[in-house]
């Protein structure tokens, strides 16, 4: 096989003499036959935080860097060694002292003859020399096959690389990874080492493109350390997931290091106080397979002693299809609970994806006790049989709990959002709500009540920036209330149609249910000023004098743009 490569060379000579420390000279190539095809590579220049950094510039799948470090941060000193895509100089990674090992996962299924090379540097008071390993089973790392895999580093960028083409068990192997090793002052509490343009290189296998999947990635995460107040502690660190529980309370407790990622300390943990309730974890698998959910868990001394666990794809219907078993000791130390969904149909490529957990019957009742969680991560195969989601994200736009009653007004003031609600009918106030569709730890709190004689009920719901719409609200009746509602929508703000909506009517019970109305097929209602939703009464609650519908919850989800 013949390589051919564009050398380097004038930017070794220029470094080959330093007062720092001395190193070796080795030729550094980038690949430039069309038999190589870039397989990952990080340029480091979104900066929008330290999840976004470490994020893959680009990447067939499951590439992941992990510094067990102090910490790790941008620094506004990159280098256009190594750069690709006509990338231009941006920041660089940088890895604080005192350090440890860095670890980037770097899969090579579908291709062979990989070739790794990035940009390192360091400040004055950083480790002075590196040291480069890696593994082909994920977990015992050597240097066998490598030349010059001890290095020092300068206060100048300089090109590193490393060639595997002689070292076939590295050649389509999902489990590949590097680790970097620093010595001399790599102990200390100043100084740091820096990376810039970190690629893996190699060519297709000859079977063609990689199969569909194979990769994995980290898509929904929670490592619940930001304590600043109960939403921020279960916003997730990555992805657009949510969290629901129906017990007492929640807040934050000691933490565990079990399952963390993305360099995430022990730090905080998620308490569920007793009594309990039903914790439910919103996970959309939109472009992802083989799904597989992880996280630590413990109690308190009279804390919950298990859990049921179950699952929707439909977004409401929960089973244990699948799982065996479906019940859990819960201990009172942290303990690792993995759950594998591979083969269990319905769970891939699903936006309505949930998982619940049911906790055992004595913590219901409880006044006392506790369940802990932390590091709660899904992951999944890259599906790219899928039609795949832009980089949008999920997101609760528009929003009414009906929880403050202080007055008609603010009764009806959403909670989010720039939404408005009409009702022609009788009269309307607040009643007796629902915990169905609750958010931000709601309360059950009051709902809304319209009282007959009926008349329409106008949701007014701007999706400006938003997209693949989600209407979702709680609805009962009284005994003598509506026994049926009708849904339509508007996209000029008069006109009322319903296209598009399989079934337009619905019965209403005297318990509250959740009805959930997916407008993601009508693209009209996208990004629209004008979008409102209109639900209808049945004829006979248009004249009568008592009865009432019931409502709580409401809300509009949608894709940013």
């Amino acid at each position: 096989m013949i390589k051919y490569f564009a050398f380097i060379a004038v930017i070794l000579v220029l470094f080959s003499c330093t007062t720092d420390r001395d190193f070796e000279i080795i030729d550094i190539t980038i690949p430039e036959t069309s038999n190589f095809e870039l397989v990952h590579y990080w340029n480091f220049n979104d900066v929008s935080s330290t999840e976004t950094l470490i994020m893959p510039t680009q990447t067939i799948g499951g590439a992941l860097m992990t510094y067990q470090g102090a910490e790790f941060d941008d620094v506004d000193d990159s280098s256009l060694l190594n750069v690709r895509n006509n990338d231009l100089e941006g920041d660089a990674l940088r890895l604080r002292n005192p350090s440890g090992d860095f670890i980037v996962d770097l899969p090579t299924t579908g291709f062979e003859d990989a070739i790794v090379t990035y940009a390192v540097k360091r400040s004055n008071s950083g480790a002075q020399q590196q040291t480069f390993f890696y593994t082909t089973d994920g977990n015992t790392f050597t240097q066998a096959g490598l030349e010059n895999t001890s290095y020092g580093v300068t206060e100048t960028y300089i090109l590193r690389q490393f060639d595997f083409a002689d070292i076939p068990d590295t050649d389509n192997n999902p489990n590949f990874k590097i680790r970097i090793e620093f010595d001399i002052n790599a102990d200390g509490d100043s100084g740091n080492s820096r990376f810039d343009n970190f690629t893996l290189d190699g060519i297709p296998t000859g079977d063609g493109t990689p199969p569909p999947g194979g990769n994995t990635e980290l898509f929904h995460y929670w490592d619940f350390n930001d304590d600043t107040d109960n939403i921020t502690l279960i916003t997730p660190n990555v992805g657009d997931g949510s969290l629901s529980y129906f017990g007492a309370t929640f807040d934050d407790v000691d933490g565990s290091d079990l399952n963390a990622r993305n360099q995430a300390e022990p730090g905080k943990g998620l308490r569920l106080r007793n009594p309990s309730g039903d914790l439910i974890m919103n996970i959309p698998t939109t472009g992802y397979r083989n799904i597989e959910v992880k996280f630590a868990v413990t109690r308190s001394g009279s804390g919950s002693q298990d859990f049921d666990i179950a699952y929707t794809t439909d977004g409401t219907t929960y089973t244990e299809a699948g799982i065996d078993p479906s019940t859990f000791v819960i201990s009172e130390s942290y303990e690792l609970r993995e759950f594998d969904f591979t083969g269990i149909e319905g769970v891939d490529n699903n936006p309505n994806f949930k998982v619940r957990l049911t906790f055992d019957e004595d913590s219901s009742v409880s006044d006392s006790g506790n369940s802990r969680f932390d590091n709660l991560s899904v992951e999944g195969e890259i599906d790219n049989t899928a039609p795949q989601s832009s980089n949008s994200q999920f997101e609760l736009f528009q929003y009414w709990n009906f929880n403050d009653d202080t007055d008609l007004a603010t009764l009806i003031t959403p909670n989010i959002g720039n939404g408005s609600l009409e009702y022609n009918g009788d009269s309307f106030d607040d009643v007796g709500g629902s915990e169905l569709n609750a958010r931000n730890q709601d309360e059950a709190g009051t709902g809304l009540r319209l009282r007959n004689p009926s008349g329409d009920f106008i949701i007014t719901v701007p999706s400006t920036g938003y997209e693949n719409l989600s209407l979702i609200f709680a609805v009962r009746r009284s005994g003598s209330g509506s026994e049926t509602f009708q849904i339509d929508y508007t996209v000029n703000g008069s006109d009322f149609i319903d296209t598009g909506i399989s079934a337009t009517v619905f019965t209403l019970t005297e318990d509250y249910e959740l009805f959930e109305f997916d407008f993601s097929a009508i693209t009209q209602v996208n990004n629209n000023l004008d979008f409102k939703v209109r639900i209808r009464f049945d004829e006979t609650s248009t004249t009568s004098d008592s009865g009432n519908s019931r409502f709580d919850n409401l809300s509009l989800e949608g894709d940013t743009l």
